[in-house]
């Protein structure tokens, strides 16, 4: 694929080519390897500027060197991949990007940086209803008060995040049961229809067979008229 890739001078699929296989070795856990990859698509990418697929292969690298330890440059690289989703105004991106930092902040014992992220964070999540991020802040959040020994805090947020999943749960539970009663109540219209469509057939067949028994009818009438008027054009003949 990627010859393919290459033979017909597409960059876009010879970056994704590349990104792919990176995700292979990543989660062969050759680290190594796969940053190989993300690189050699980021430098594909980059002249181009495929701006998303730029964002994507920086984020990959980022993963690996988080994986490895290197927090530092995978922040460096988060705050450069933050800077380009505010020109761009991606709310949603902007929030993953304010958790990722906030959780490499901690994980840099800058606690106090950490939690500023994850507070911008949540104000951006909550204004915007996405409560499935909201959740990931509040186990954030959770680890970062446990981190600082504030433990009431931390089981607060902790209880936060079993309700936001209980909420989230009941609503996909609800969506999902919305969904077959749609899913039966199609069944049951299609049962009808069928149904219909059947009795159409029996009453197109009845009519059908009654039309063809009237036309018989109107035939053997014919005939009988017909035969009528030879028999006495026959006896006319015959006596005179």
């Amino acid at each position: 694929a990627y010859a393919v890739g290459a033979e017909i001078h597409d960059t876009i699929m010879m970056a994704k080519i590349l990104n792919n296989i990176g995700s292979i070795w990543y989660n062969r856990l050759d680290f190594e390897k796969a940053r190989s990859f993300y690189e050699k698509s980021l430098r594909l990418r980059e002249p181009i500027r495929d701006s998303v697929g730029i964002l994507s292969s920086l984020g990959n690298i980022a993963m690996i060197y988080e994986e490895e330890k290197k927090y530092q440059k995978a922040l460096e690289i988060h705050r450069m991949i933050l800077e380009s989703q505010y020109s761009k105004s991606h709310p949603i991106d902007i929030i993953t990007s304010t958790i990722n930092i906030g959780n490499l902040e901690l994980k840099l014992k800058n606690e106090k940086s950490a939690l500023q992220w994850f507070e911008k964070g949540l104000v951006l999540s909550d204004s915007l209803k996405r409560f499935f991020y909201t959740t990931q802040i509040s186990q954030s959040l959770a680890r970062y008060y446990y981190s600082v020994g504030d433990y009431k805090k931390a089981f607060g947020y902790q209880q936060q995040l079993i309700a936001l999943n209980d909420s989230i749960l009941q609503e996909s539970s609800r969506l999902n049961a919305q969904e077959l009663e749609a899913r039966f109540q199609n069944r049951e219209n299609e049962k009808e229809i069928a149904l219909l469509n059947e009795k159409n057939k029996v009453t197109d067949l009845e009519k059908t067979n009654a039309e063809l028994e009237l036309r018989q009818k109107n035939n053997t009438l014919w005939l009988i008229g017909a035969l009528g008027v030879c028999g006495l054009l026959l006896a006319m003949l015959l006596f005179y």
